[in-house]
């Protein structure tokens, strides 16, 4: 009677884990994990264009004020895909040193673009024009939402995006990137909205569900 008890327990735990979405996003990342983002990263353009597709939310321009073009959720696994396409000397084995057992935030990443109507130039208190701040991201918040709760950030960072500057030309400012990283244990394989507001009183929203992605 006891052995059959135990195998209905051993066959309910099976069965709960059966039912888990197979891609369900992972933290910590297992070495095996770590192992298929890495040749992931490493893998041909289009093929990343591919995967990140699922964690990429792109919208239109709007008619006046700075432009929301893109909203991301990167998860652990996602963030190792990123980052072995970035780093081209990194090797299977230090990828596996590196990620394996570490911990990786979730993190959210909004970019910016600037417009006619929200330049790199902006009116000067005394009637001229002064050139707009690169720190600007900080007059749009960032907001992860699951289940009617606000996620609370581990950190927010930004950083400004300038054109390029052939010879005899000036840079300017012509958007940013904002980072928001989230504490994976505190953030539901479930649906989530990202919501982003800007200075100009827009309000873009986001919807991902997170049991979908890895």
């Amino acid at each position: 009677m006891q052995r059959t008890a135990q195998s209905l327990v051993l066959g309910f735990v099976i069965g709960l884990f059966a039912c888990q979405p197979a891609l369900a996003y992972q933290s910590p990342l297992s070495p095996e994990a770590v192992r298929e983002a890495y040749f992931l990263g490493k893998a041909n353009a289009s093929q990343r264009e591919d995967f990140f597709a699922r964690y990429t939310r792109n919208f239109r321009a709007p008619k006046s004020g700075p432009y929301i073009s893109l909203i991301r959720v990167i998860t652990p696994y996602a963030f190792v895909v990123e980052r072995t396409a970035q780093l081209q000397n990194l090797l299977a084995p230090d990828a596996q040193q590196q990620f394996y057992g570490k911990p990786i935030a979730i993190r959210i990443r909004v970019h910016i673009d600037l417009t006619p109507t929200y330049s790199w130039q902006v009116r000067s208190p005394h009637g001229g024009v002064a050139l707009r701040r690169e720190d600007f991201w900080r007059d749009f918040t960032v907001r992860l939402i699951q289940r009617t709760q606000t996620i609370q950030p581990l950190n927010e960072t930004g950083e400004p995006i300038y054109s390029f500057a052939g010879r005899g030309e000036m840079s300017v400012l012509v958007g940013a990137d904002i980072d928001v990283q989230y504490d994976p244990e505190q953030v539901r394989s479930g649906p989530a909205t990202v919501v982003v507001n800007t200075p100009d009183g827009q309000q873009i929203s986001a919807n991902f569900d997170l049991s979908k992605v890895r």
